[in-house]
């Protein structure tokens, strides 16, 4: 990539740094008021917040920051599947994807921080629990 080329990438990477972590404080809000939500106010809170998934995707890929990217990938699948509700909102899912919140804001405000959070064991624990979400392993919506 040329100096030119690099420079343009920097200042679009600070602005994503500002963008993320609107969304993330957006995600964040969702996830606690689809703890409150009541049944009717439910799937408009998911929406929502699959809405800002996406978006921080988009964004990521734009950028050029593909571990971000996977990282919303995987958090939008839940969102998704709990929009044609498939998945239901647990205390289990909850305890998974708020410290991967915290990873996912990690990385956006430091893309050079994955490789310290692939050595820990703790932040590998919650990618791998978020896996196990993604691939169906939590309670489904019965009824």
């Amino acid at each position: 990539m040329d100096k030119k080329m690099e420079e343009f990438l920097t200042k679009l990477r600070e602005i994503f740094r500002v963008e993320a972590a609107e969304h993330i404080e957006a995600i964040t809000v969702g996830l606690i008021g689809l703890e409150r939500a009541k049944d009717f106010e439910y799937a408009s809170v998911v929406e929502g917040v699959f809405r800002e998934v996406h978006s921080l995707k988009g964004a990521a890929r734009t950028v050029n920051l593909p571990e971000v990217e996977a990282l919303c990938f995987d958090l939008e699948s839940i969102f998704a599947a709990m929009k044609r509700e498939e998945l239901k909102l647990s205390a289990e899912m909850l305890d998974t994807i708020h410290p991967a919140l915290g990873i996912l804001s990690n990385l956006c405000a430091n893309p050079n921080a994955l490789g310290s959070i692939k050595a820990r064991g703790k932040e590998q624990e919650t990618l791998a629990a978020l896996k196990r979400i993604v691939g169906g392993t939590a309670d489904k919506r019965t009824g």
